[in-house]
């Protein structure tokens, strides 16, 4: 864990590490929880991390909370949860909901309470179907209060179009840079930014020669932008200007 740019990087011991094994009764131990990997922001000592668990193989779909104390050296756990569709969604009709747990890409920890951004709950191949929903939520650490900031609807029931939405928070918490997963619908591939404080959805323009480029993070006032000719992979910073 890196406190300080110009500090060397240094490992915490987790003090209960079997916190896991009584949250997460191992039926199989072929198939224990994983980690994987998760985009997350954090504002103070507590941070989300992603696990595959229970046969969603590669997906996100349960998070632990492991808390660090750097003046002790030491990092534990805290909390393990999912949330299903069904939990998710209970406005929804029930043939319209699962009891699958939905999927995570990125979370934003601000106090007690924690955003995600999910990309659906369905099983099978996305790239195959399209994304039965994405979602930004808000909830609270333990997931029993949640507000839905975003919520794409029923995907499959718009048109025979595939559809799909990943996001990812910036590091300034300012925005969710939001990626479609496919160029055949609607955004035609183009990025937007959903702006967190006005929950206001924001069209950019790429400065020239950019065009093509990807936006892959905010830090104060600059953007990150990736992007690649036949030959190479440009990664530029660009300034804001609104």
């Amino acid at each position: 864990m890196i406190t300080d740019p110009e500090q060397p990087s240094f490992i915490l011991p987790v003090k209960n590490g079997n916190f896991l094994k009584k949250v997460i009764p191992d039926t199989d131990p072929y198939k224990p929880a994983e980690l994987r990997s998760l985009a997350i922001v954090s504002d103070g000592p507590v941070f989300p991390v992603g696990f595959e668990y229970n046969s969603y193989s590669h997906d996100i779909r349960n998070i632990g909370y492991l808390e660090l104390d750097i003046i002790k050296g030491v990092a534990r756990w805290i909390d393990f949860m999912g949330i299903t569709e069904e939990e998710l969604f209970p406005d929804r009709r029930h043939d319209c909901r699962g009891k699958d747990l939905i999927k995570y890409d990125s979370a934003m920890m601000q106090g007690d309470e924690v955003c995600f951004f999910c990309p659906g709950a369905k099983t099978t191949s996305v790239n195959k179907w399209g994304m039965d929903w994405y979602a930004l939520l808000k909830t609270a650490r333990k997931g029993k209060r949640k507000e839905k900031i975003i919520d794409s609807g029923l995907l499959e029931e718009i048109d025979q179009k595939k559809r799909g939405v990943h996001g990812v928070f910036s590091y300034s918490r300012q925005y969710a840079i939001l990626t479609p997963h496919f160029d055949s619908d609607e955004w035609k591939g183009k990025q937007k930014l959903f702006e967190l404080s006005t929950r206001e959805y924001i069209d950019m323009q790429m400065p020239r020669g950019l065009a093509k480029g990807r936006i892959v993070q905010h830090i104060g006032n600059h953007f990150w932008v990736s992007s690649h000719n036949e030959d190479n992979l440009y990664l530029a910073v660009c300034r804001e200007v609104k």
